[in-house]
């Protein structure tokens, strides 16, 4: 498969000079310029697009026009649908997460309108092509999808059409599958194909156009960038603030193992997310950090739950639903990358989210799993197992504080993080005690008992020779059951065990 990654054939691109960084949200006005959202009431100007996307070279973005072209379009007319017409210098991508790899939208409208007229494709025609605009490739308007919030905030300030749940939820791209189908992307994230004549009145597919622009920018961090966290890791950048303030990184492998998300009980400090409307929201939902460590505080550490086994210690967790969509649709621009670095791509699986849906659903992110629904919210009974990929976020991470000198009754670990060696500390327990180690597949490595003091017992404990990762320690007295999660320092990268 050849993909094509925003091919630079624009014939009409304005531009606009700016001291300040160019970043997602701000607003291109019809002088060439742009301006902050902040800044954009005082400034006397006029808009006419959204920024949405700034690439690594700092010179090119594309901005989503202030309205629908259409709200209810053909890709093809009814009376050439049957013609059944392939495009010959058009692309096809059978498979939806195949297509995300096309991002040259100005191209493939290009091809169309060069093929026929309006009565021909009428989506393709009804962009303002002549000055800049055209139908968005699957790639492009997969990113715009996940940054949806941010736009919707800057079409507010400029009282541009905002995108909403009802009718359209879907939008045409310029991508090609085939004689009869091209792509379709919902407002929820959802990338399919679907037949190029729009027969179901219900789904009303629009378009909304987009267009490419020059700018002079120098962000602190670009989309793919290598670079190592805080705990010494090798990661790969995936999103950028649009005050270019903060990032979020992606690790470089999922984790060992598919994991449940919990028990089928309602975590009281998350927000449910589970109404129809809501749908749009999950693409705002940006702390995954915080959602992680109340999940785990909430459920408590268990070897078959996937909270237990992220190194929250160091920041990383699982990425919210917001953090998810994202890094699906910045797939493009580090799939090659992850894997040119010693990392693994991430699996055509459901992975999971650290936002709940229900007390007995949480959500995941279709990655192609279903190959006409690839980057859709799903929500999964939490009991399901799913593939975890951990991120680290600037924005929200923080190192835990330091545990209580004097806990109450149970277990503790120090140090943690180690690099081998380590004590456990019982507090508050008295007599037989069952002491049980469990690696971060889950299995058990290690079983002994101790005969433990009320006023305290240490016992000193080696993984040394034992592969790093995450590690938990469980500890049985009577009827009582308490479980404490142990790191050990990784020698590599994130998921490579050594």
């Amino acid at each position: 498969m050849r993909y094509k990654l925003f091919l630079v054939l624009v014939l009409f691109l304005p531009f606009f000079g700016s001291a300040q960084n160019v970043n997602i949200g701000d607003i291109l006005c019809t002088d060439g310029t742009t301006v902050k959202p902040s800044d954009y009431a005082s400034s006397g100007k006029t808009a006419d697009g959204i920024v949405f996307y700034v690439d690594r070279n700092n010179t090119q973005g594309l901005v989503v026009s202030l309205s629908c072209q259409s709200s209810n379009i053909d890709w093809v007319t009814q009376e050439h649908y049957y013609d059944m017409y392939d495009i010959p210098e058009l692309e096809n991508y059978v498979f939806s997460r195949e297509a995300m790899y096309d991002f040259d939208g100005y191209q493939n409208t290009l091809i169309i309108r060069n093929a026929h007229g309006a009565d021909w494709y009428p989506a393709a025609w009804s962009v303002d092509f002549d000055h800049g605009w055209f139908l968005p490739s699957t790639g492009q308007l997969r990113w715009l999808m996940a940054y949806i919030n941010e736009i919707n905030a800057s079409l507010e300030i400029v009282h541009g059409t905002t995108f909403v749940y009802d009718h359209p939820r879907w939008y045409w791209t310029s991508t090609e599958r085939g004689e009869a189908h091209a792509v379709v992307v919902s407002q929820t994230g959802s990338v399919c194909y679907y037949p190029k004549l729009n027969y179901l009145y219900e789904y009303q597919i629009g378009v909304r156009a987009i267009k490419t622009c020059q700018f002079t920018t120098s962000p602190s961090h670009h989309i793919g960038d290598v670079v190592t966290a805080p705990d010494g890791q090798k990661s790969v950048v995936y999103y950028i603030s649009p005050d270019d303030g903060s990032y979020w990184l992606v690790a470089m492998n999922d984790l060992p193992n598919d994991y449940e998300w919990g028990p089928s009980t309602d975590v009281t400090e998350l927000t449910n997310y589970n109404d129809n409307d809501q749908y749009m929201a999950l693409h705002g939902v940006h702390c995954g950090y915080d959602a992680t460590l109340d999940l785990s505080e909430s459920i408590g550490a268990s070897p078959q739950y996937a909270s237990t086994h992220v190194d929250l210690a160091n920041g990383w967790h699982i990425p919210s639903a917001g953090q998810l969509s994202k890094l699906f649709a910045s797939l493009p621009f580090i799939e090659n990358i992850l894997s040119s670095n010693g990392g693994s791509t991430l699996l055509e699986e459901r992975y999971w989210s650290s936002t709940e849906c229900s007390s007995d659903k949480a959500w995941t992110v279709n990655f192609g799993i279903n190959f006409n629904q690839a980057g859709i919210f799903e929500p999964e009974p939490k009991n399901n197992l799913h593939p975890i990929r951990p991120i680290w976020s600037q924005s929200c991470s923080a190192i835990p504080p330091a545990p209580d000198p004097t806990p109450e009754p149970g277990i503790m670990v120090y140090p943690n993080p180690t690099k081998g060696k380590f004590e456990i500390l019982l507090n508050g327990i008295e007599g037989n005690t069952t002491i049980e180690i469990f690696n971060y597949l889950g299995q058990l490595i290690d079983r002994f008992e101790v005969q433990s003091l009320i006023d305290g017992y240490v016992l000193p404990y080696s993984l040394t020779g034992k592969a790093a990762g995450i590690y938990l320690i469980s500890i049985t007295n009577g009827h009582d059951r308490y479980y404490q999660k142990l790191t050990k320092n990784y020698a590599g990268d994130y998921g490579t065990y050594y």
